[in-house]
């Protein structure tokens, strides 16, 4: 009986720490009553930017439309952590960067990470703001003004030092341009923290950090719809798809779909004189991931891509698993330029990204009939343009039409 009760106590403990509000609104109204409590202001300052740094972590947030081709995902963590680091100090900043990683591996749930990558992920943005307050303090920067006129060349140089432990700390960095499009919001975030009143900022911290809440859940509730029309019957891919035209791991279009649908495409635009462009993409360093982080990890990593590559595409687009880590995107009536911006537009938003593993990748683009004429030659020339990203380096994008130019 003792053993009993003891399962169910700790089922419902169990549970209640499981539960994202509850872990938000107990957390967020502790560091709310230790605000008030505290006589000192830069504690409740403090305190402020720990609610909204614990739920910002795990929110992924984006400027422009879905569909833009000018998308740029932010880096939300990033901003918080550099924000903090020239607002508070190395030691005060190292502690909230430490808890905005907390919220990013509490609030997202990613199912069977290991211990070790956790422990990882809460290590390093507080060794980032460490080092990037640090440099913003020897560089002549002013933490208790730190957008002024003065602490201007010190946020330069502390963001530089930020980006290069970036990618020397992160081994799937963001991108340049949308990581310095969060430092930017970091730093406007660490003007704000200073010049509001240090009780006005604590009191507008659990409504912030209750709209990036419902950010949140509207990414979690989407990323399920997807994953969930994708298993049950991909509607979007084709209406008399069956299930031995489907690839059963990812639910996408199977080589044999992707085949028909080509020449079918083919002929059409022999008779419209529209093109056709085909994203070939290949995941760099995949028996790597394999073998480091295991087979089921590695199937998630590509049902998680199929699904945002569906997702990013238009309703008449077709995604099609071609290999073991290989998909094809074809794109009717798209341009060879058009077909570069969708494919820079998908490299860019998930490649690196945690899916649940950070997979980068390389595209090869060929467009009909400039670079091939049947289907073997379109896939072909693909290839080739794939084999050229993969020798400049990986995790880049090449296009027939782009190196035709460059020839």
């Amino acid at each position: 009986m003792n053993k009993s009760k003891h399962k169910t106590v700790f089922g419902i403990v169990y549970k209640a720490f499981r539960s994202i509000t509850g872990v938000v609104i107990t957390f967020g109204g502790l560091l709310l009553i230790a605000g008030f409590t505290l006589n000192s202001p830069i504690d409740a300052t403090v305190a402020a930017l720990c609610i909204i740094g614990f739920v910002a972590g795990g929110v992924r947030a984006a400027i422009g439309t879905p569909d833009s081709v000018e998308r740029i995902e932010i880096n939300t963590k990033a901003a918080v952590t550099y924000g903090a680091a020239i607002a508070l100090g190395p030691i005060t900043a190292a502690g909230l960067a430490a808890l905005a990683a907390l919220g990013s591996i509490t609030l997202t749930k990613e199912p069977d990470v290991p211990f070790r990558v956790q422990l990882r992920r809460i290590a390093m943005p507080p060794v980032q703001a460490s080092i990037t307050g640090l440099a913003f303090l020897l560089f002549g920067g002013n933490i208790t003004a730190p957008t002024s006129i003065d602490s201007i060349p010190a946020a330069f140089f502390a963001a530089a030092i930020f980006t290069l432990s970036e990618k020397m700390l992160n081994r799937s960095a963001t991108p340049a341009y949308p990581l310095a499009v969060s430092l930017g919001i970091g730093y406007g975030f660490s003007g704000v923290a200073r010049l509001l009143p240090p009780y006005a900022l604590l009191l507008t911290a659990l409504p912030v950090a209750m709209v990036l809440y419902k950010l949140l859940r509207q990414e979690r509730v989407q990323q399920a719809s997807t994953v969930e029309t994708q298993e049950s019957a991909p509607e979007t891919q084709t209406e008399t798809a069956r299930p031995s035209l489907l690839d059963p791991l990812t639910g996408l279009a199977n080589q044999r779909y992707l085949e028909m649908f080509l020449h079918q495409e083919v002929s059409r635009s022999e008779r419209s004189g529209q093109p056709i462009s085909v994203l070939l993409v290949d995941i760099d360093d995949f028996a790597k991931i394999n073998h480091v982080d295991g087979q089921e990890a590695a199937d998630r990593c590509l049902m998680a891509l199929g699904a945002g590559f569906r997702r990013m595409l238009r309703e008449y687009d077709v995604v099609a698993r071609y290999k073991d880590d290989e998909f094809v995107l074809v794109l009717p009536d798209t341009t060879p330029e058009a077909a570069s911006e969708i494919a820079h537009r998908i490299h860019l938003a998930l490649s690196g990204q945690v899916m649940p593993i950070r997979a980068r990748f390389s595209i090869g683009i060929a467009t009909y009939p400039a670079f091939g004429t049947t289907v073997d030659d379109l896939l072909a020339s693909a290839h080739h343009a794939l084999n050229r990203a993969k020798f400049s380096g990986k995790d880049t994008i090449r296009s027939c039409h782009q190196l035709a130019k460059a020839s």
